[in-house]
């Protein structure tokens, strides 16, 4: 298999198509959509060509809002192109990786269960792609070398072409939206990353871009004072609504002259409250466990794990909306589409040699046992909701539509790993409710 350059030759560019991803995507700089591949080798062969010459613009850019948050697309198939081939050749470059969301929530379990006392720390980066000064990044980029001058200069022409779009002032930070955007803020990242694990008395780091868990021996305060400072440092502030230190041990300790091993620990009395739980969201599940550990250094503490309230709300919202889009277009089949597309799991496909994603509560959550009752009680809730739109609209659909509809199950497609196979184009028309 030939090995993957730098260039943006027709090879490289041909790489970085995504089945269905880019079925919502049109075509500029004067080029046609392309559908065979004698006309997808024209269509790639023309980007080398404009890229060659330096005549190549992102013309498709533009900025949008999602929920409070200003982010930059673009719906030129040239443009996503080339953005993928600019991210993928520093990621090569400086290997960088996405952490694996499922392996986070595993080793957070695994740390919260082990019998010993600690703190933990929940931190959110405020604002964090806005907080890095992007100029910075990329001329430390290339000045390392390490990146060809070709990808660098596309990158800065992508950015200035990008502030020239904006009616605000963004000429610094990252923009969200984009996928080199993911990849230059895990790059920038990587010093902070260093210095938390530095921190004294810091053993377990875990870090989703800007979600951050620290486990560390230090006692609340100190450990929440030097990540305080450590951040002012740095240049960044800490998100303060989701932000939650919490100690997991013994009330007396901080008293206590035995250290780690302490002998009276069996015997303590010092529990205030033996049903007393505490949870932070992370990753988009909800992490509840007890404040204390168990007494048996040998067995494990209690450890629940379940759906964020925000992943919960977010799900709902859809489903109402689902329904508020019903009464406009009384499509009743469309409807069971959508709520089969949020209950149930789907293989997204990526390339015809690769086994495709799969998407869904069953895979985006694995880590949430069927059996925990509290997400069974998360999800039991859920249908619960849902049935109540749907005993709202009885009278206007079908007794047979009707019945399917009720037959549909947040907690069992999630149980049974339930999947449903969508066209590109239904689901495009599946979402286009959920965009406005």
């Amino acid at each position: 298999m030939p090995i993957p350059s730098q260039r943006f030759t027709r090879r490289e560019l041909n790489w970085m198509r995504r089945w269905r991803s880019q079925a919502h995507l049109r075509c500029g700089n004067g080029l046609v959509r392309p559908t065979s591949p004698s006309e997808w080798r024209q269509f790639l062969g023309e980007i080398e060509e404009q890229i060659s010459r330096g005549t190549f613009k992102f013309n498709g850019l533009r900025w949008h809002k999602i929920g409070p948050r200003t982010a930059l697309s673009s719906n030129h198939l040239e443009d996503v192109l080339v953005i993928r081939k600019i991210s993928n050749n520093i990621r090569r470059c400086y290997g960088v990786r996405e952490s694996n969301r499922s392996q986070l929530i595993r080793t957070a379990k695994q740390a919260l269960a082990e019998s010993v006392p600690k703190t933990i720390l929940r931190i959110d980066i405020k604002s964090c792609y806005e907080s890095i000064d992007r100029n910075k990044l990329l001329n430390k980029i290339q000045s390392d070398s390490l990146v060809s001058s070709e990808t660098v200069s596309l990158a800065k022409q992508l950015f200035r072409e990008a502030t020239a779009r904006s009616k605000a002032h963004r000429s610094q930070g990252i923009p969200r939206g984009l996928i080199l955007s993911t990849t230059l803020a895990e790059l920038a990242l990587r010093d902070l990353d260093k210095k938390l694990r530095a921190l004294p008395g810091t053993y377990l780091l875990l870090r989703y871009v800007d979600d951050i868990l620290i486990f560390t021996t230090a006692d609340r305060e100190h450990a929440t004072a030097s990540v305080r400072e450590l951040l002012a440092e740095l240049g960044l502030k800490i998100n303060e609504s989701k932000f939650s230190a919490v100690r997991v041990g013994c009330n007396c300790e901080i008293q206590c002259t035995h250290g780690h091993t302490c002998p009276c620990a069996k015997g303590c009395l010092c529990i205030d409250n033996p049903h007393a739980r505490c949870e932070f969201d992370f990753l988009g599940y909800k992490l509840s466990f007890s404040p204390h550990n168990t007494k048996d250094p040998k067995k494990l503490n209690a450890i629940s794990c379940t759906f964020s309230t925000r992943k919960i709300s977010r799900i709902k919202h859809r489903v109402w909306v689902a329904f508020y889009a019903f009464d406009v277009d009384h499509d009743w089949e469309l409807l069971m589409d959508r709520i089969r597309y949020l209950a149930d799991n789907q293989k997204l496909e990526s390339q015809p040699s690769r086994r495709g994603l799969l998407a869904g509560l069953s895979y985006t959550h694995a880590e949430c046992d069927p059996g925990d009752p509290t997400v069974e009680t998360s999800l039991s809730r859920l249908d619960q909701f849902y049935r109540a739109k749907l005993r709202a609209i009885k009278q206007l659909i079908p007794p047979i539509a009707y019945e399917r509809l009720a037959r549909l199950s947040f907690q069992s497609g999630f149980a049974h790993h339930r999947r449903t196979d969508f066209s590109g184009s239904r689901v495009l028309q599946i979402k286009k409710c959920w965009a406005r």
